[in-house]
């Protein structure tokens, strides 16, 4: 069975609506399963530029303009919406130009970086890898 909050960030994402909108709301609790997860993954570096270039523009730590939910740490990512981690739901909506939502914009370079990332299982970042020398 589905979870009030899980129909409410699909509902959110296919209608391309901010979920406060759609009169939905996550708590700290609904997103504990993604906390459970090792803190000390990061995100790769060129995924992550672009999401905090673009994506954190609204789903920040608090997150603004209605965001469902954070994309600021790897388990934000890793999160399990109806029986799907957000990756898959992310690019999904990143695939369909559902997100980012206007006036964010993404450029195909950026797109084609992150949706790479989601559609190779959202992988942590790699043992060593440094983003103070990492590019995009």
């Amino acid at each position: 069975m589905r979870s009030v909050f899980a129909l409410c960030v699909l509902a959110a994402m296919a209608a391309s609506a901010p979920l406060g909108t759609l009169g939905c709301g996550a708590t700290r609790h609904e997103m504990s399963d993604a906390a459970q997860l090792d803190e000390a993954l990061l995100i790769p570096c060129a995924p992550n530029a672009v999401l905090v270039q673009v994506c954190q523009q609204c789903h920040s730590s608090p997150m603004r303009n209605g965001a469902p939910f954070p994309l600021v740490t790897y388990s934000n990512t890793q999160l399990v919406i109806d029986g799907e981690p957000l990756y898959v739901h992310m690019g999904r909506a990143l695939d369909s130009d559902k997100m980012p939502l206007p006036p964010v914009e993404i450029s195909s370079d950026d797109k084609t970086v992150l949706l790479e990332w989601l559609t190779s299982g959202a992988p942590a970042r790699a043992d060593g890898e440094s983003c103070a020398s990492a590019s995009r």
